[in-house]
């Protein structure tokens, strides 16, 4: 196709030479013919049972089918594709970016889960379409690129789905990762599909990663250097960094619901095994500070009644974000955030953050989100995800780790005894995110360099 080079053999155990550019000689590799084959096998039993349990509305499914708009006539388009509500933060920045540089392409959002469609309607008004991803059977794919008919595809992350990525080089689509990142674990996993994942890697107009240990393991598993950069994390640039003025946070505490003048820790995105530990380090607090206030934000919706239990069994006393109560602030300890989209906005109004999937080896969240709004910010051991900013913030001074709730007790206490150590480590944490912004715009021109943007 026009302005894509040419190219590479490459080998899959058991079959011929092959090109790279997934033409339908790909279907020679016998693990591709294998996926293709269960995914055909999968796709009905999936869709009549979300359908049967409700798990997907009618126009989900036809979303999943891909089903979904079409293209402007005359108009450059690219579908931008993320997992979930953790790659919406990177598309953000991203979308901006594209439309300050090239203000004529239009974009599309697409993400796996109904919570990444919803965070991606309400934080890039300007997507001229958000929906489900189609499945990755080609029936599905197909049907989606024929509807959308984009000028390039752009993946975030590790969202390195087969038939999505064949189907659009088969209709001459450039195809770029952005934001990529791969955790060893993840490699040592993906080793496996290593002669399905190859050519769709060396086939990638771009890759472009945040770290240099995500390089080496995109390479190992079949990208091509030339083509390959480290640009670092663009959730970097979801926000301008800065420190909230004390009269704003009094009011937003007090709309929130929070009170204005009780000190107050945020725990957010936590996974299985960590709500205990939040909760032991949070009585270490109280033992000193009882006015405290825990906001409380399990990483996934689906979890909220298991959290429910914990902290009914914890003994202290609690309210639902999304449940009208008569108690005020004052009356209850802790704050559960059962809703979509406003985590930022309570670290906002925090004295002391916690980013979770870090305690338990989940790998870790977004530690920079707090940090960039001079929170000081505490996490567990296991950052395998996020290491490049973890350990920036804990070289800064901005950021402390806690391995279990006895040790993040005594981080939240320190930090509670001494303001002067709390506002200066809130001082350190939004430098520590101010040297590490501007991946967005080097991603926009590394893709407009490799002609996926033009």
């Amino acid at each position: 196709s026009e302005g894509r080079e040419a190219p590479m053999k490459v080998s899959c155990p058991g079959a011929k030479t092959y090109t790279t550019n997934f033409r339908d000689t790909t279907l020679v590799c016998p693990m591709f013919f294998l996926y293709n084959i269960l995914s055909i096998i999968v796709l009905p039993f999936y869709l009549s049972l979300s359908a049967l349990r409700g798990r997907l509305n009618r126009d989900e499914l036809r979303e999943r089918l891909g089903i979904v708009g079409k293209k402007a006539e005359g108009r450059r388009l690219v579908w931008i594709h993320g997992a979930s509500v953790g790659e919406m933060s990177a598309c953000v920045p991203l979308v901006r970016e594209i439309r300050k540089r090239f203000p004529g392409i239009g974009v599309v959002v697409s993400s796996m889960t109904r919570a990444g469609k919803t965070a991606a309607a309400e934080k890039i008004p300007g997507a001229g379409e958000v929906f489900l991803a189609p499945l990755d059977a080609s029936l599905c794919t197909e049907t989606a690129l024929r509807r959308i008919s984009p000028d390039a595809v752009i993946v975030l992350e590790t969202e390195l789905w087969p038939n999505l990525l064949r189907s659009a080089s088969k209709a001459h689509v450039k195809c770029a990762i952005a934001n990529g990142r791969l955790s060893e674990r993840s490699a040592g996993r993906y080793r496996f599909l290593r002669p399905v994942l190859k050519p769709i890697l060396a086939g990638m107009d771009a890759v472009i990663v945040q770290t240099d240990d995500d390089m080496e393991r995109f390479l190992r598993l079949g990208a091509v250097r030339e083509r390959t950069k480290v640009l670092g994390n663009m959730k970097d640039d979801m926000n301008t960094p800065g420190e909230i003025p004390p009269d704003e946070k009094a009011l937003l505490r007090e709309s929130l619901g929070l009170g204005s003048k009780r000190r107050v820790v945020v725990a957010g995105s936590t996974r299985p095994g960590e709500e205990e530990e939040i909760v032991a380090a949070f009585e270490k607090v109280r033992g000193e500070f009882p006015e405290t206030l825990l906001v409380l934000a399990p990483r996934h919706m689906k979890r909220v009644k298991e959290v429910e239990r914990i902290l009914s069994n914890s003994g202290l006393s609690f309210r639902k974000r999304t449940v009208p109560d008569s108690r005020d602030a004052s009356q209850v300890n802790v704050v559960l955030l059962d809703t979509v989209g406003e985590l930022r906005k309570f670290f906002s109004a925090a004295d002391i953050s916690f980013v979770g999937g870090t305690i338990k080896p989940y790998g870790g969240h977004n530690v920079i989100e707090p940090a960039a709004l001079g929170i000081p910010v505490s996490f567990g051991p296991n950052f395998e995800k996020c290491k490049d900013a973890a350990l920036a913030l804990i070289e800064s001074g901005g950021g402390k780790v806690g391995r279990d709730g006895i040790e993040l007790g005594d981080i939240w206490l320190g930090w509670m005894r001494d303001k002067s150590k709390r506002t200066t480590a809130g001082k350190h944490a939004v430098r520590t995110v101010l040297g590490r912004m501007g991946a967005s715009e080097r991603t926009v021109s590394f893709l407009a360099e490799r002609g996926v943007l033009r």
